[in-house]
C-alpha cells in the first residue's frame, strides 16, 4: 500500500500548479516543459543550491555551546562561525538558546546583526 499525504489546495495558483503537475504525468509532452520548479516556498535546496554553511554552523554551535571549548571544533567549524556563536551566546542569559528570555535579548541580537 502506498503512503499518500494529502495537503489542502488553497489558492487558485495552487490549483493551477496541481492541475499542471497532473497533466505532466498523465500527458507527457503536452507542455513545452517537463517539470515544475516550486520556487515560491523558500526551498533553494530543491534547485540544488547548497545550504549556506555559516548560518548552520552558528546555529549548531549556539544550540550546543559545550563544543565551543573543544579543540576538535576548530577543525570542524569556521573561525567566523565560532566567533559569531560566542558573540550571540554572550548576549543570552545562561547561554541557553532553548530557554525563555526577555525580548530585549532577541532585539539586541537583531540590531547587532542588521548593523
Amino acid at each position: 500500500m502506498e503512503n499518500v499525504i494529502s495537503l489542502p489546495i488553497n489558492s487558485d495558483k495552487d490549483k493551477r500548479n496541481f492541475k499542471l503537475q497532473q497533466e505532466l504525468v498523465d500527458k507527457p509532452g503536452s507542455h513545452p516543459f517537463d517539470e515544475i520548479l516550486y520556487c515560491n516556498i523558500g526551498n533553494p535546496q530543491s534547485l540544488n543550491q547548497q545550504p549556506i554553511t555559516f548560518f548552520r554552523e552558528v546555529l549548531a554551535l549556539c544550540d550546543h555551546p559545550a563544543i565551543l571549548d573543544k579543540s576538535e571544533t576548530q577543525g570542524l567549524f569556521s573561525a567566523d562561525s565560532i566567533e559569531r556563536a560566542w558573540q550571540i551566546l554572550d548576549q543570552i542569559p545562561g547561554r541557553a538558546t532553548g530557554a525563555y528570555s526577555h525580548s530585549e535579548v532577541q532585539h539586541s541580537i537583531l540590531c547587532r546583526s542588521v548593523n
